[in-house]
Parts: C-alpha cells; sequence; structure tokens
C-alpha cells in the first residue's frame, strides 16, 4: 500500500483545530492528531474516546477518522465516545 502523502516529507505549520462548541485547540500539522486534541482538552477524555469526525478546509463533509489520523491542514474535529 502506498500512502499518498509522506507524513515525514510533509512541513510542520501550526494549525487550529475547532471543537463542536466553538473552542479553538492548537496542533501541528502531520504531528497532531484528534488522540493528542483529546489528551489536550481532559486525561478522561482521552481514555474514552473512541472515533473522530473531521473535516478539513478542503472538504465539504466530515469524514470518520481514527484517533492515530495526523491533521494536515486547519479542520473542524468531533470526538465521539460510548
Amino acid at each position: 500500500m502506498r500512502l499518498r502523502h509522506n507524513p515525514l516529507a510533509q512541513p510542520r505549520v501550526p494549525i487550529t483545530i475547532t471543537m463542536p462548541d466553538g473552542s479553538l485547540r492548537e496542533g501541528t500539522a502531520w504531528e497532531t492528531s484528534p488522540l493528542d486534541i483529546a489528551k489536550q482538552i481532559a486525561k478522561s477524555l482521552a481514555e474514552r474516546v473512541v472515533i473522530a469526525k473531521v473535516k478539513t478546509v478542503q472538504k465539504t463533509e466530515r469524514t470518520v477518522a481514527d484517533l492515530e489520523h495526523l491533521f494536515d491542514t486547519f479542520a473542524r474535529c468531533d470526538l465521539s465516545f460510548p
């Protein structure tokens, strides 16, 4: 399987992740994942979250992403848990 983008070769630039309540979280492109965002909010959230819904500025719809998905640009992120 070939990766579309090699994460190791991508530029590390500051990005902002918007949460459903409108709050903003800072991250770094190609380093920050939804799990990292959950850990920023609370350790207990990071332990409970199971999936993320991500919408980047290039897409019109949210896509389901695993918790290790690396943000590559500014995005909106909904964290889901049971």
